[in-house]
């Protein structure tokens, strides 16, 4: 939230009531550490003794949060390894405990993203705090020795408040689990999930909490680049963001793992891997904002948009609808145009389409994983003059590796008819994708949002529509 001595604390204000604003109850501070005791102006926190100036910024920060109703959670040792000098961490933990105004504080967290996993040879030194071997010791071993001896420490500081860690891969969740036990083992375990595409996030979710203790398990991080890359548009790419978080949020409903947590209020730099926040960085607001002050809680799970209703323009110009994006064949090359009409999408298959796939628009894979073996249908009302127009169902890996798809050619008509495509989920599926095209011989293709759904048959007796 601040670098060196620019730290603002009407601006940290102005935040924290921003984030009230949007029904936000506690913000994630992460607190840099220097390694080497940089002079104030690193932006860090000196590892030892910290300055008075920085405990300074600290104390005001709790107050600050306070005043604004704002729980906090602190992540200390953040972009910090020399888990070996266990000594320096005690005096570095002394202090800035004893800076912190515990009222304003509900969760202290030991380390962003520990490598806890990690079998590289450590070889970030040790102080008079470590008494074991330093032969043979990997990171993640030294990390694990690191935290069973800070979160008792800590936990003897500022008792009543609970300590957690995180991790960002199974490996390092598995790792922490079985190293931290009895009275080492941190209140939750938060799990940061940024799977390949937000169909994947119920199944990503799901094998973190397999591998955590019944009930010890929060989504500490998530979120989308707000990025645009292939056809998406720069809006696009912003309801991109609120897609990805509706399906977070559902998923964790469904799990029992309370609120995710969205990682960044900001973006903290330029470029694809760190514009993930809900404004950018000169505190526009993107779609996040907006859907958060509207659904201050999760709701209904994400689904097709049946209604085809806000539509947005995909980087060529062409509305449609969220939830949808435009799809130009597997070389990205076919031509395709849209136009919207009083809830109507009309789809122009290209002229001279090549040896690719046909154009078409197809669904963002969001929502709950699908049940393998069950039969799965999607129904809409085409009209048109498309003759080779079809509808499809697309299976995906968790790897977003495509598995198979299930064609069904529809004859259209000047009459808006519904045409149904169905398929048998194979085994490995983790998300669908829904196509819509009108095929690669000319024609038009006219989508109402009539009966255009989703259904899902559990052992053909009971239909469940998304």
């Amino acid at each position: 939230m601040w670098a060196g001595t620019n730290y603002n604390g009407a601006a940290i204000s102005a935040d924290f009531a921003t984030l009230v604003g949007l029904g936000f109850n506690c913000a994630r501070i992460g607190l840099e550490v220097s390694a080497y005791n940089a002079t104030d102006a690193a932006g860090a926190f000196n590892i030892g003794t910290p300055l008075s100036t920085q405990l300074a910024r600290l104390t005001d920060l709790c107050n600050r949060a306070n005043s604004a109703g704002i729980q906090l959670q602190l992540c200390f040792f953040d972009l910090y390894g020399n888990y070996g000098q266990l000594a320096a961490a005690h005096t570095f933990l002394a202090a800035m405990l004893g800076a912190i105004v515990t009222s304003a504080v509900s969760v202290i967290e030991l380390q962003n993203e520990t490598p806890w996993g990690s079998t590289t040879a450590y070889a970030g030194g040790y102080d008079s705090g470590w008494t074991l071997s330093q032969t043979g010791i990997s990171v993640g071993g030294a990390a694990i020795t690191w935290a069973q001896a800070l979160i008792p420490f800590i936990r003897s500081l500022v008792p009543g408040i609970p300590v957690v860690i995180s991790a960002n891969h199974y490996a390092d969740l598995s790792a922490v689990v079985s190293g931290l036990t009895g009275s080492t083992a941190p209140s939750w375990y938060e799990y940061h999930s940024y799977p390949v595409s937000p169909g994947v996030l119920d199944a990503d979710i799901k094998g973190a909490v397999a591998l955590a203790p019944i009930g010890s398990l929060r989504i500490g991080e998530t979120g989308a680049t707000s990025v645009n890359t292939g056809t998406m548009s720069v809006t696009q790419a912003y309801q991109g963001q609120v897609d990805w978080m509706r399906t977070a949020r559902w998923v964790c409903q469904k799990y029992g793992l309370g609120e995710p947590t969205l990682w960044a209020m900001y973006d903290n730099a330029s470029g694809i891997s760190n514009a993930y926040g809900a404004y950018d960085e000169s505190g526009k607001p993107r779609a996040l904002v907006s859907y958060y002050q509207a659904y201050p809680t999760a709701g209904k799970p994400p689904g097709v948009n049946s209604s085809f209703s806000a539509p947005i323009a995909d980087a060529f110009g062409n509305p449609i609808p969220s939830g949808w994006k435009t799809y130009k064949g597997n070389n990205g090359a076919q031509v395709i145009s849209a136009t919207y009409n009083a809830n109507t999408i009309t789809l122009v298959a290209p002229t001279n389409p090549g040896t690719d796939n046909a154009p078409g628009i197809l669904t963002v894979p969001c929502g709950s994983a699908p049940l393998v073996g069950t039969t799965f249908s999607f129904s809409a009302t085409l009209a048109g003059s498309a003759p080779g127009a079809y509808l499809q169902l697309n299976w995906y890996t968790s790897a977003a590796v495509w598995i198979s798809n299930h064609n069904q050619a529809v004859t259209v008509t000047s009459t808006p008819t519904v045409f149904t495509v169905t398929g048998t989920i194979p085994a490995t599926t983790a998300y669908i994708q829904i196509v819509i095209s009108p095929g690669l011989t000319g024609g038009s293709l006219i989508i109402s949002p009539v009966a255009t759904k989703r259904s899902l048959s559990l052992a053909g007796t009971h239909r469940r529509f998304l």
